[in-house]
């Protein structure tokens, strides 16, 4: 055998390694920085929510440690109640990012990897795809930084942030050109398994960008097959069995999620906010600085093109038209891409609006700039196509490149979030669903059960902390009650019912799946009509009910179909390799050492107050996760809260609590501290809902405030409010970098409390049999409202979620204005009242202008149910005032 030694070696191995692509990983690890130094995790409340990564993150590894696979249901999501979020969305990166969790990783350094891997896999896939096109290593190296740089790819992480899947969607747009790229130039085993796993992550990680994809992809392979120089046939099979493989391994999610989309509320996707018709660009579709200025606000928009993306995509523009009108050999490739970049930035300006108009599935995709991906694949390539027209283009690509990183690069100033995997709990978590009430990481009631109506802001689990309550006996008698096992997705309780039996109902939401054993044997369970809670109904005697998130039929089907195609896929890729080796070891060992410096470089360690103060703060504006200041946090440039001090968090009703503030550079001697207990019906739905309130003039470095908790107050998880006034003035928090922000929080507080009806007399009104008016009280205290205080009581345990509605009546029984909302806004609803329990509830009612002032005016209220509308009762109220208050 012959031997080799280690500088034959050495020099083997230097003359492999393509130095442009070892740079092109190394200047997209400069992407990567700012995600890992400065500690915490960036923040991205402008144009997203970072902290959807945690949660997404935290609830899929509760499914994968459990061996839950594919995992379906978010079970802490929605108050605790249960959400089919990984039903209908697209995981795939959640699923890299959460086995890295399971292997030791903290959250925050896993999503940050995660990431990382994002950014360097889409740009060695752009690059070997060029190196395909054009062998040229420069200019690979300058359609794989163009792409990279492309401003949407960075605002996906450092805008958006919440959006790591369509982020991902950019690793898999070259690959997919790539691999029918293949298929045409030699349609192997191999070839068509590459673009069956390219195309199926695509759709798993990003199912909307998949959509807008497509119809690109078909072209490319439309052209690839007519200008295949033979086997036009096996060229056409192998696209269309890999295209169909595709489809095939990603149908255990997109099959299940077309076909069931009724049975969740999707008909708020596409309506206000999320319309695609406010969210075209035309004369604002490029910025007109060179360095791409990520703010947004009212004046700035990142969902752009950045100025020198543009200029660089034009000149590669003219370069192919030149070169194709002067050249007899026109290079139809660079056409190509001349026409698919056109036809993607057309369909992010109004002049596509037929389009958006008359396909079925478009206005799915909310955002006409959202083809900002699919504008800058083709771009880079474009812009790489232009290069090759000119003489001494490596040169002149290298110093392009460089614009396009540095252009993209300076003006990013991403914004910490100051956390540590101590504060990625489950409990945080829900508190943040809950602060932001961003039900399962969607803004809106996405995937909420049909059986949800009204939508949630609490529930029973939340206020037990996170676990799983007591089920509520809807009929019947329970004697014992107790769980035995509560996973993701199974629950078993051992329950005894009294002589009658009992209907029962647990505090998690109905979907198709959930399945009751009842003693072993099936039961049949069913929606709690508003709530969606599952309810069953037991027998006398003992028993141990058992619920399972199961497969249903047609997911059974689909991931049976999913299986089939990976072992078929496998089998073509055993056969052979769709890359060449050596360039698939230097890509996957750019990978693999971004991979293990990721947690030497990660800096997510955040320096505290120490156990002496607690230095968490949140605001809805800005910061919306309870994080750290450990440099205190200013209010303007007047004050600045060191930490703080709470003598519980666990209140009463009826008792007192204290809150100790810790000030430092006090520089006025009017300044006051306020401090409100509220709900967050203040800052969601802009409601005064302050049930205790403390103002303490700054006089020092501490002020201490005592709230006493009214005995009315019910059971909830409250907010304590902190805002500091100079005279009449609000003196506004800010950040270090001095922007403002909301009105800041401080650590929630758990209140509970009981005020009985016995002592509230008969009720005025009855709704049904189960839920009492006790009294009404209307109070005018301003000239433009009234507050409306009613006494609720229940019967009997009610299921169901009801709103009511309070109504203005003139005297002669006209309807003036009405209010309608669920109690407390939704903050106490009527499945969380204990019998015999007075519920006190207050509603401001606008008054109309020019309304005439008397003693003869009446208020009507009527319960009913929110889906229906049908309701179930009402009662007239006379003798409400409307008198001239100043």
């Amino acid at each position: 055998m012959r031997s080799i030694s280690p500088a034959s070696f050495a020099q083997g191995w230097t003359r492999r390694i393509e130095w442009p692509l070892l740079v092109t990983l190394l200047l997209t690890s400069l992407a990567v920085l700012p995600l890992v130094t400065g500690g915490g995790m960036v923040n991205t409340r402008a144009g997203g929510d970072s902290p959807f990564l945690l949660v997404r993150t935290q609830q899929l590894v509760e499914n994968l440690s459990r061996g839950i696979i594919p995992a379906r249901w978010m079970p802490q999501a929605a108050y605790g109640l249960g959400y089919p979020f990984f039903h209908y969305y697209a995981s795939l990166p959640y699923y890299l990012a959460a086995v890295l969790k399971l292997f030791g990783w903290g959250y925050i350094p896993a999503i940050q990897a995660t990431q990382a891997v994002g950014f360097l896999g889409a740009a060695l896939a752009m690059y070997i795809l060029a190196r395909q096109l054009w062998t040229h290593q420069i200019l690979a190296a300058l359609a794989a930084l163009a792409y990279t740089y492309a401003p949407f790819h960075l605002v996906n992480v450092y805008v958006r942030g919440d959006s790591l899947s369509e982020f991902y969607a950019f690793v898999f747009y070259p690959l997919i050109l790539y691999t029918l790229l293949c298929c045409q130039e030699r349609p192997s085993a191999g070839a068509v398994g590459g673009l069956a796993l390219s195309y199926a992550g695509l759709v798993l990680s990003h199912n909307i960008s998949a959509l807008i994809f497509s119809p690109f992809a078909i072209l490319w392979g439309l052209y690839l097959i007519l200008s295949a120089p033979k086997n036009r046939a096996r060229v056409l099979a192998a696209m269309v069995v890999g295209a169909v493989l595709g489809l095939g391994l990603s149908a255990w999610f997109w099959l299940p999620a077309l076909l069931e989309r009724g049975i969740v509320h999707l008909e708020d996707m596409t309506t206000g906010y999320f319309h695609y018709e406010g969210h075209f660009r035309s004369l604002n579709l490029v910025q007109g600085s060179l360095l791409f200025d990520y703010r947004i606000d009212g004046e700035h928009t990142p969902f752009v093109l950045g100025l020198m993306q543009a200029l660089a995509t034009l000149f590669g523009g003219l370069a192919v038209t030149a070169a194709w009108l002067r050249s007899r050999h026109r290079d139809s490739r660079e056409t190509l891409c001349l026409i698919t970049c056109i036809v993607s930035t057309w369909m992010i300006t109004p002049l596509s609006r037929p389009f958006w108009q008359n396909i079925p599935l478009l206005p799915l995709v909310q955002f006409p700039w959202r083809f900002l991906s699919v504008q800058a694949c083709f771009a880079a390539l474009l812009i790489a196509a232009g290069m090759r027209t000119l003489p001494r283009s490596g040169s002149v690509a290298c110093v392009l490149a460089l614009l396009l990183v540095l252009a993209s690069l300076i003006g990013l100033r991403p914004e910490r979030l100051l956390i540590t995997e101590a504060d990625v709990t489950p409990e945080r978590l829900a508190w943040y669903e809950y602060f932001t009430a961003n039900i399962g990481t969607t803004i809106r009631r996405d995937y909420l059960p049909t059986w949800v109506d009204p939508r949630p802001y609490t529930s029973a689990v939340l206020l037990n902390q996170g676990l799983k309550s007591t089920p509520l006996v809807l009929a019947g008698s329970l004697d014992a009650v107790e769980p035995a096992e509560v996973s993701p997705t199974l629950e078993r309780w051992r329950v005894a019912a009294g002589a009658e039996g009992a209907t029962i109902a647990f505090y998690t939401h109905y979907f198709p799946g959930w399945t009751a054993t009842l003693d072993g044997e099936p039961a049949e369970i069913s929606p709690v009509p508003s709530s969606g809670y599952i309810s069953l109904g037991v027998p006398a005697g003992s028993h141990e009910v058992v619920l399972r998130f199961e497969r249903t039929p047609l997911r059974t089907i689909a991931e049976g179909s999913t299986l089939l195609c990976l072992i078929v896929t496998l089998l073509f890729l055993v056969r052979s390799l769709v890359l060449n080796r050596w360039t698939l070891i230097r890509g996957l060992t750019g990978l693999v050492g971004l991979l293990v410096l990721v947690p030497l470089v990660s800096t997510t360690t955040v320096r505290t107050q120490g156990n002496t103060l607690l230095d968490l703060t949140w605001d809805f504006y800005r910061q919306p996760y309870l994080h750290h200041n450990p440099d205190g946090l200013r209010f303007g440039s007047a004050i600045r809260l060191r930490g703080y001090d709470l003598s519980t968090k666990m209140a009463q009703a009826g008792e007192s609590f204290s809150l100790t503030l810790h000030w430092d550079g006090g520089t006025q001697d009017d300044l006051i501290a306020e401090v409100r207990l509220v709900t967050p019906a203040e800052h969601l739905l802009g409601i005064p809902d302050a049930v205790a309130s403390s103002s303490e003039v700054i006089t020092g470095q501490e002020t201490t405030h005592v709230l006493p908790v009214p005995q009315e107050t019910v059971r909830g998880l409250y907010l304590l409010a902190l805002r500091v006034w100079d005279g009449q003035n609000e003196i506004q928090p800010v950040n270090e970098a001095g922007e403002t922000l909301g009105t800041t929080y401080l650590h929630p507080v758990y209140v509970d409390g009981w005020v009985s009806a016995v002592g509230a007399g008969p009720p005025i009104a009855m709704y049904g049999e189960r839920i009492a008016l006790y009294g009404v009280t209307a109070r005018q205290m301003s000239p433009e409202g009234l507050v409306i205080t009613l006494k609720w009581g229940a019967i009997t345990p009610v299921g169901e979620n009801y709103k009511y509605s309070v109504r203005l009546l003139s005297p002669e029984g006209e309807r003036l204005v009405a209010e309608d909302k669920q109690p407390r806004y939704g903050f106490y609803p009527t499945s969380l009242w204990r019998p015999g329990e007075l519920v006190t509830d207050r509603v401001f009612l606008a008054l109309p202008a020019g309304l005439s002032l008397g003693h003869d005016y009446q208020l009507e209220i009527v319960l009913y149910d929110a889906a229906t509308l049908t309701a179930i009762g009402s009662v007239r109220v006379g003798g409400v005032t409307i008198e001239a208050v100043p």
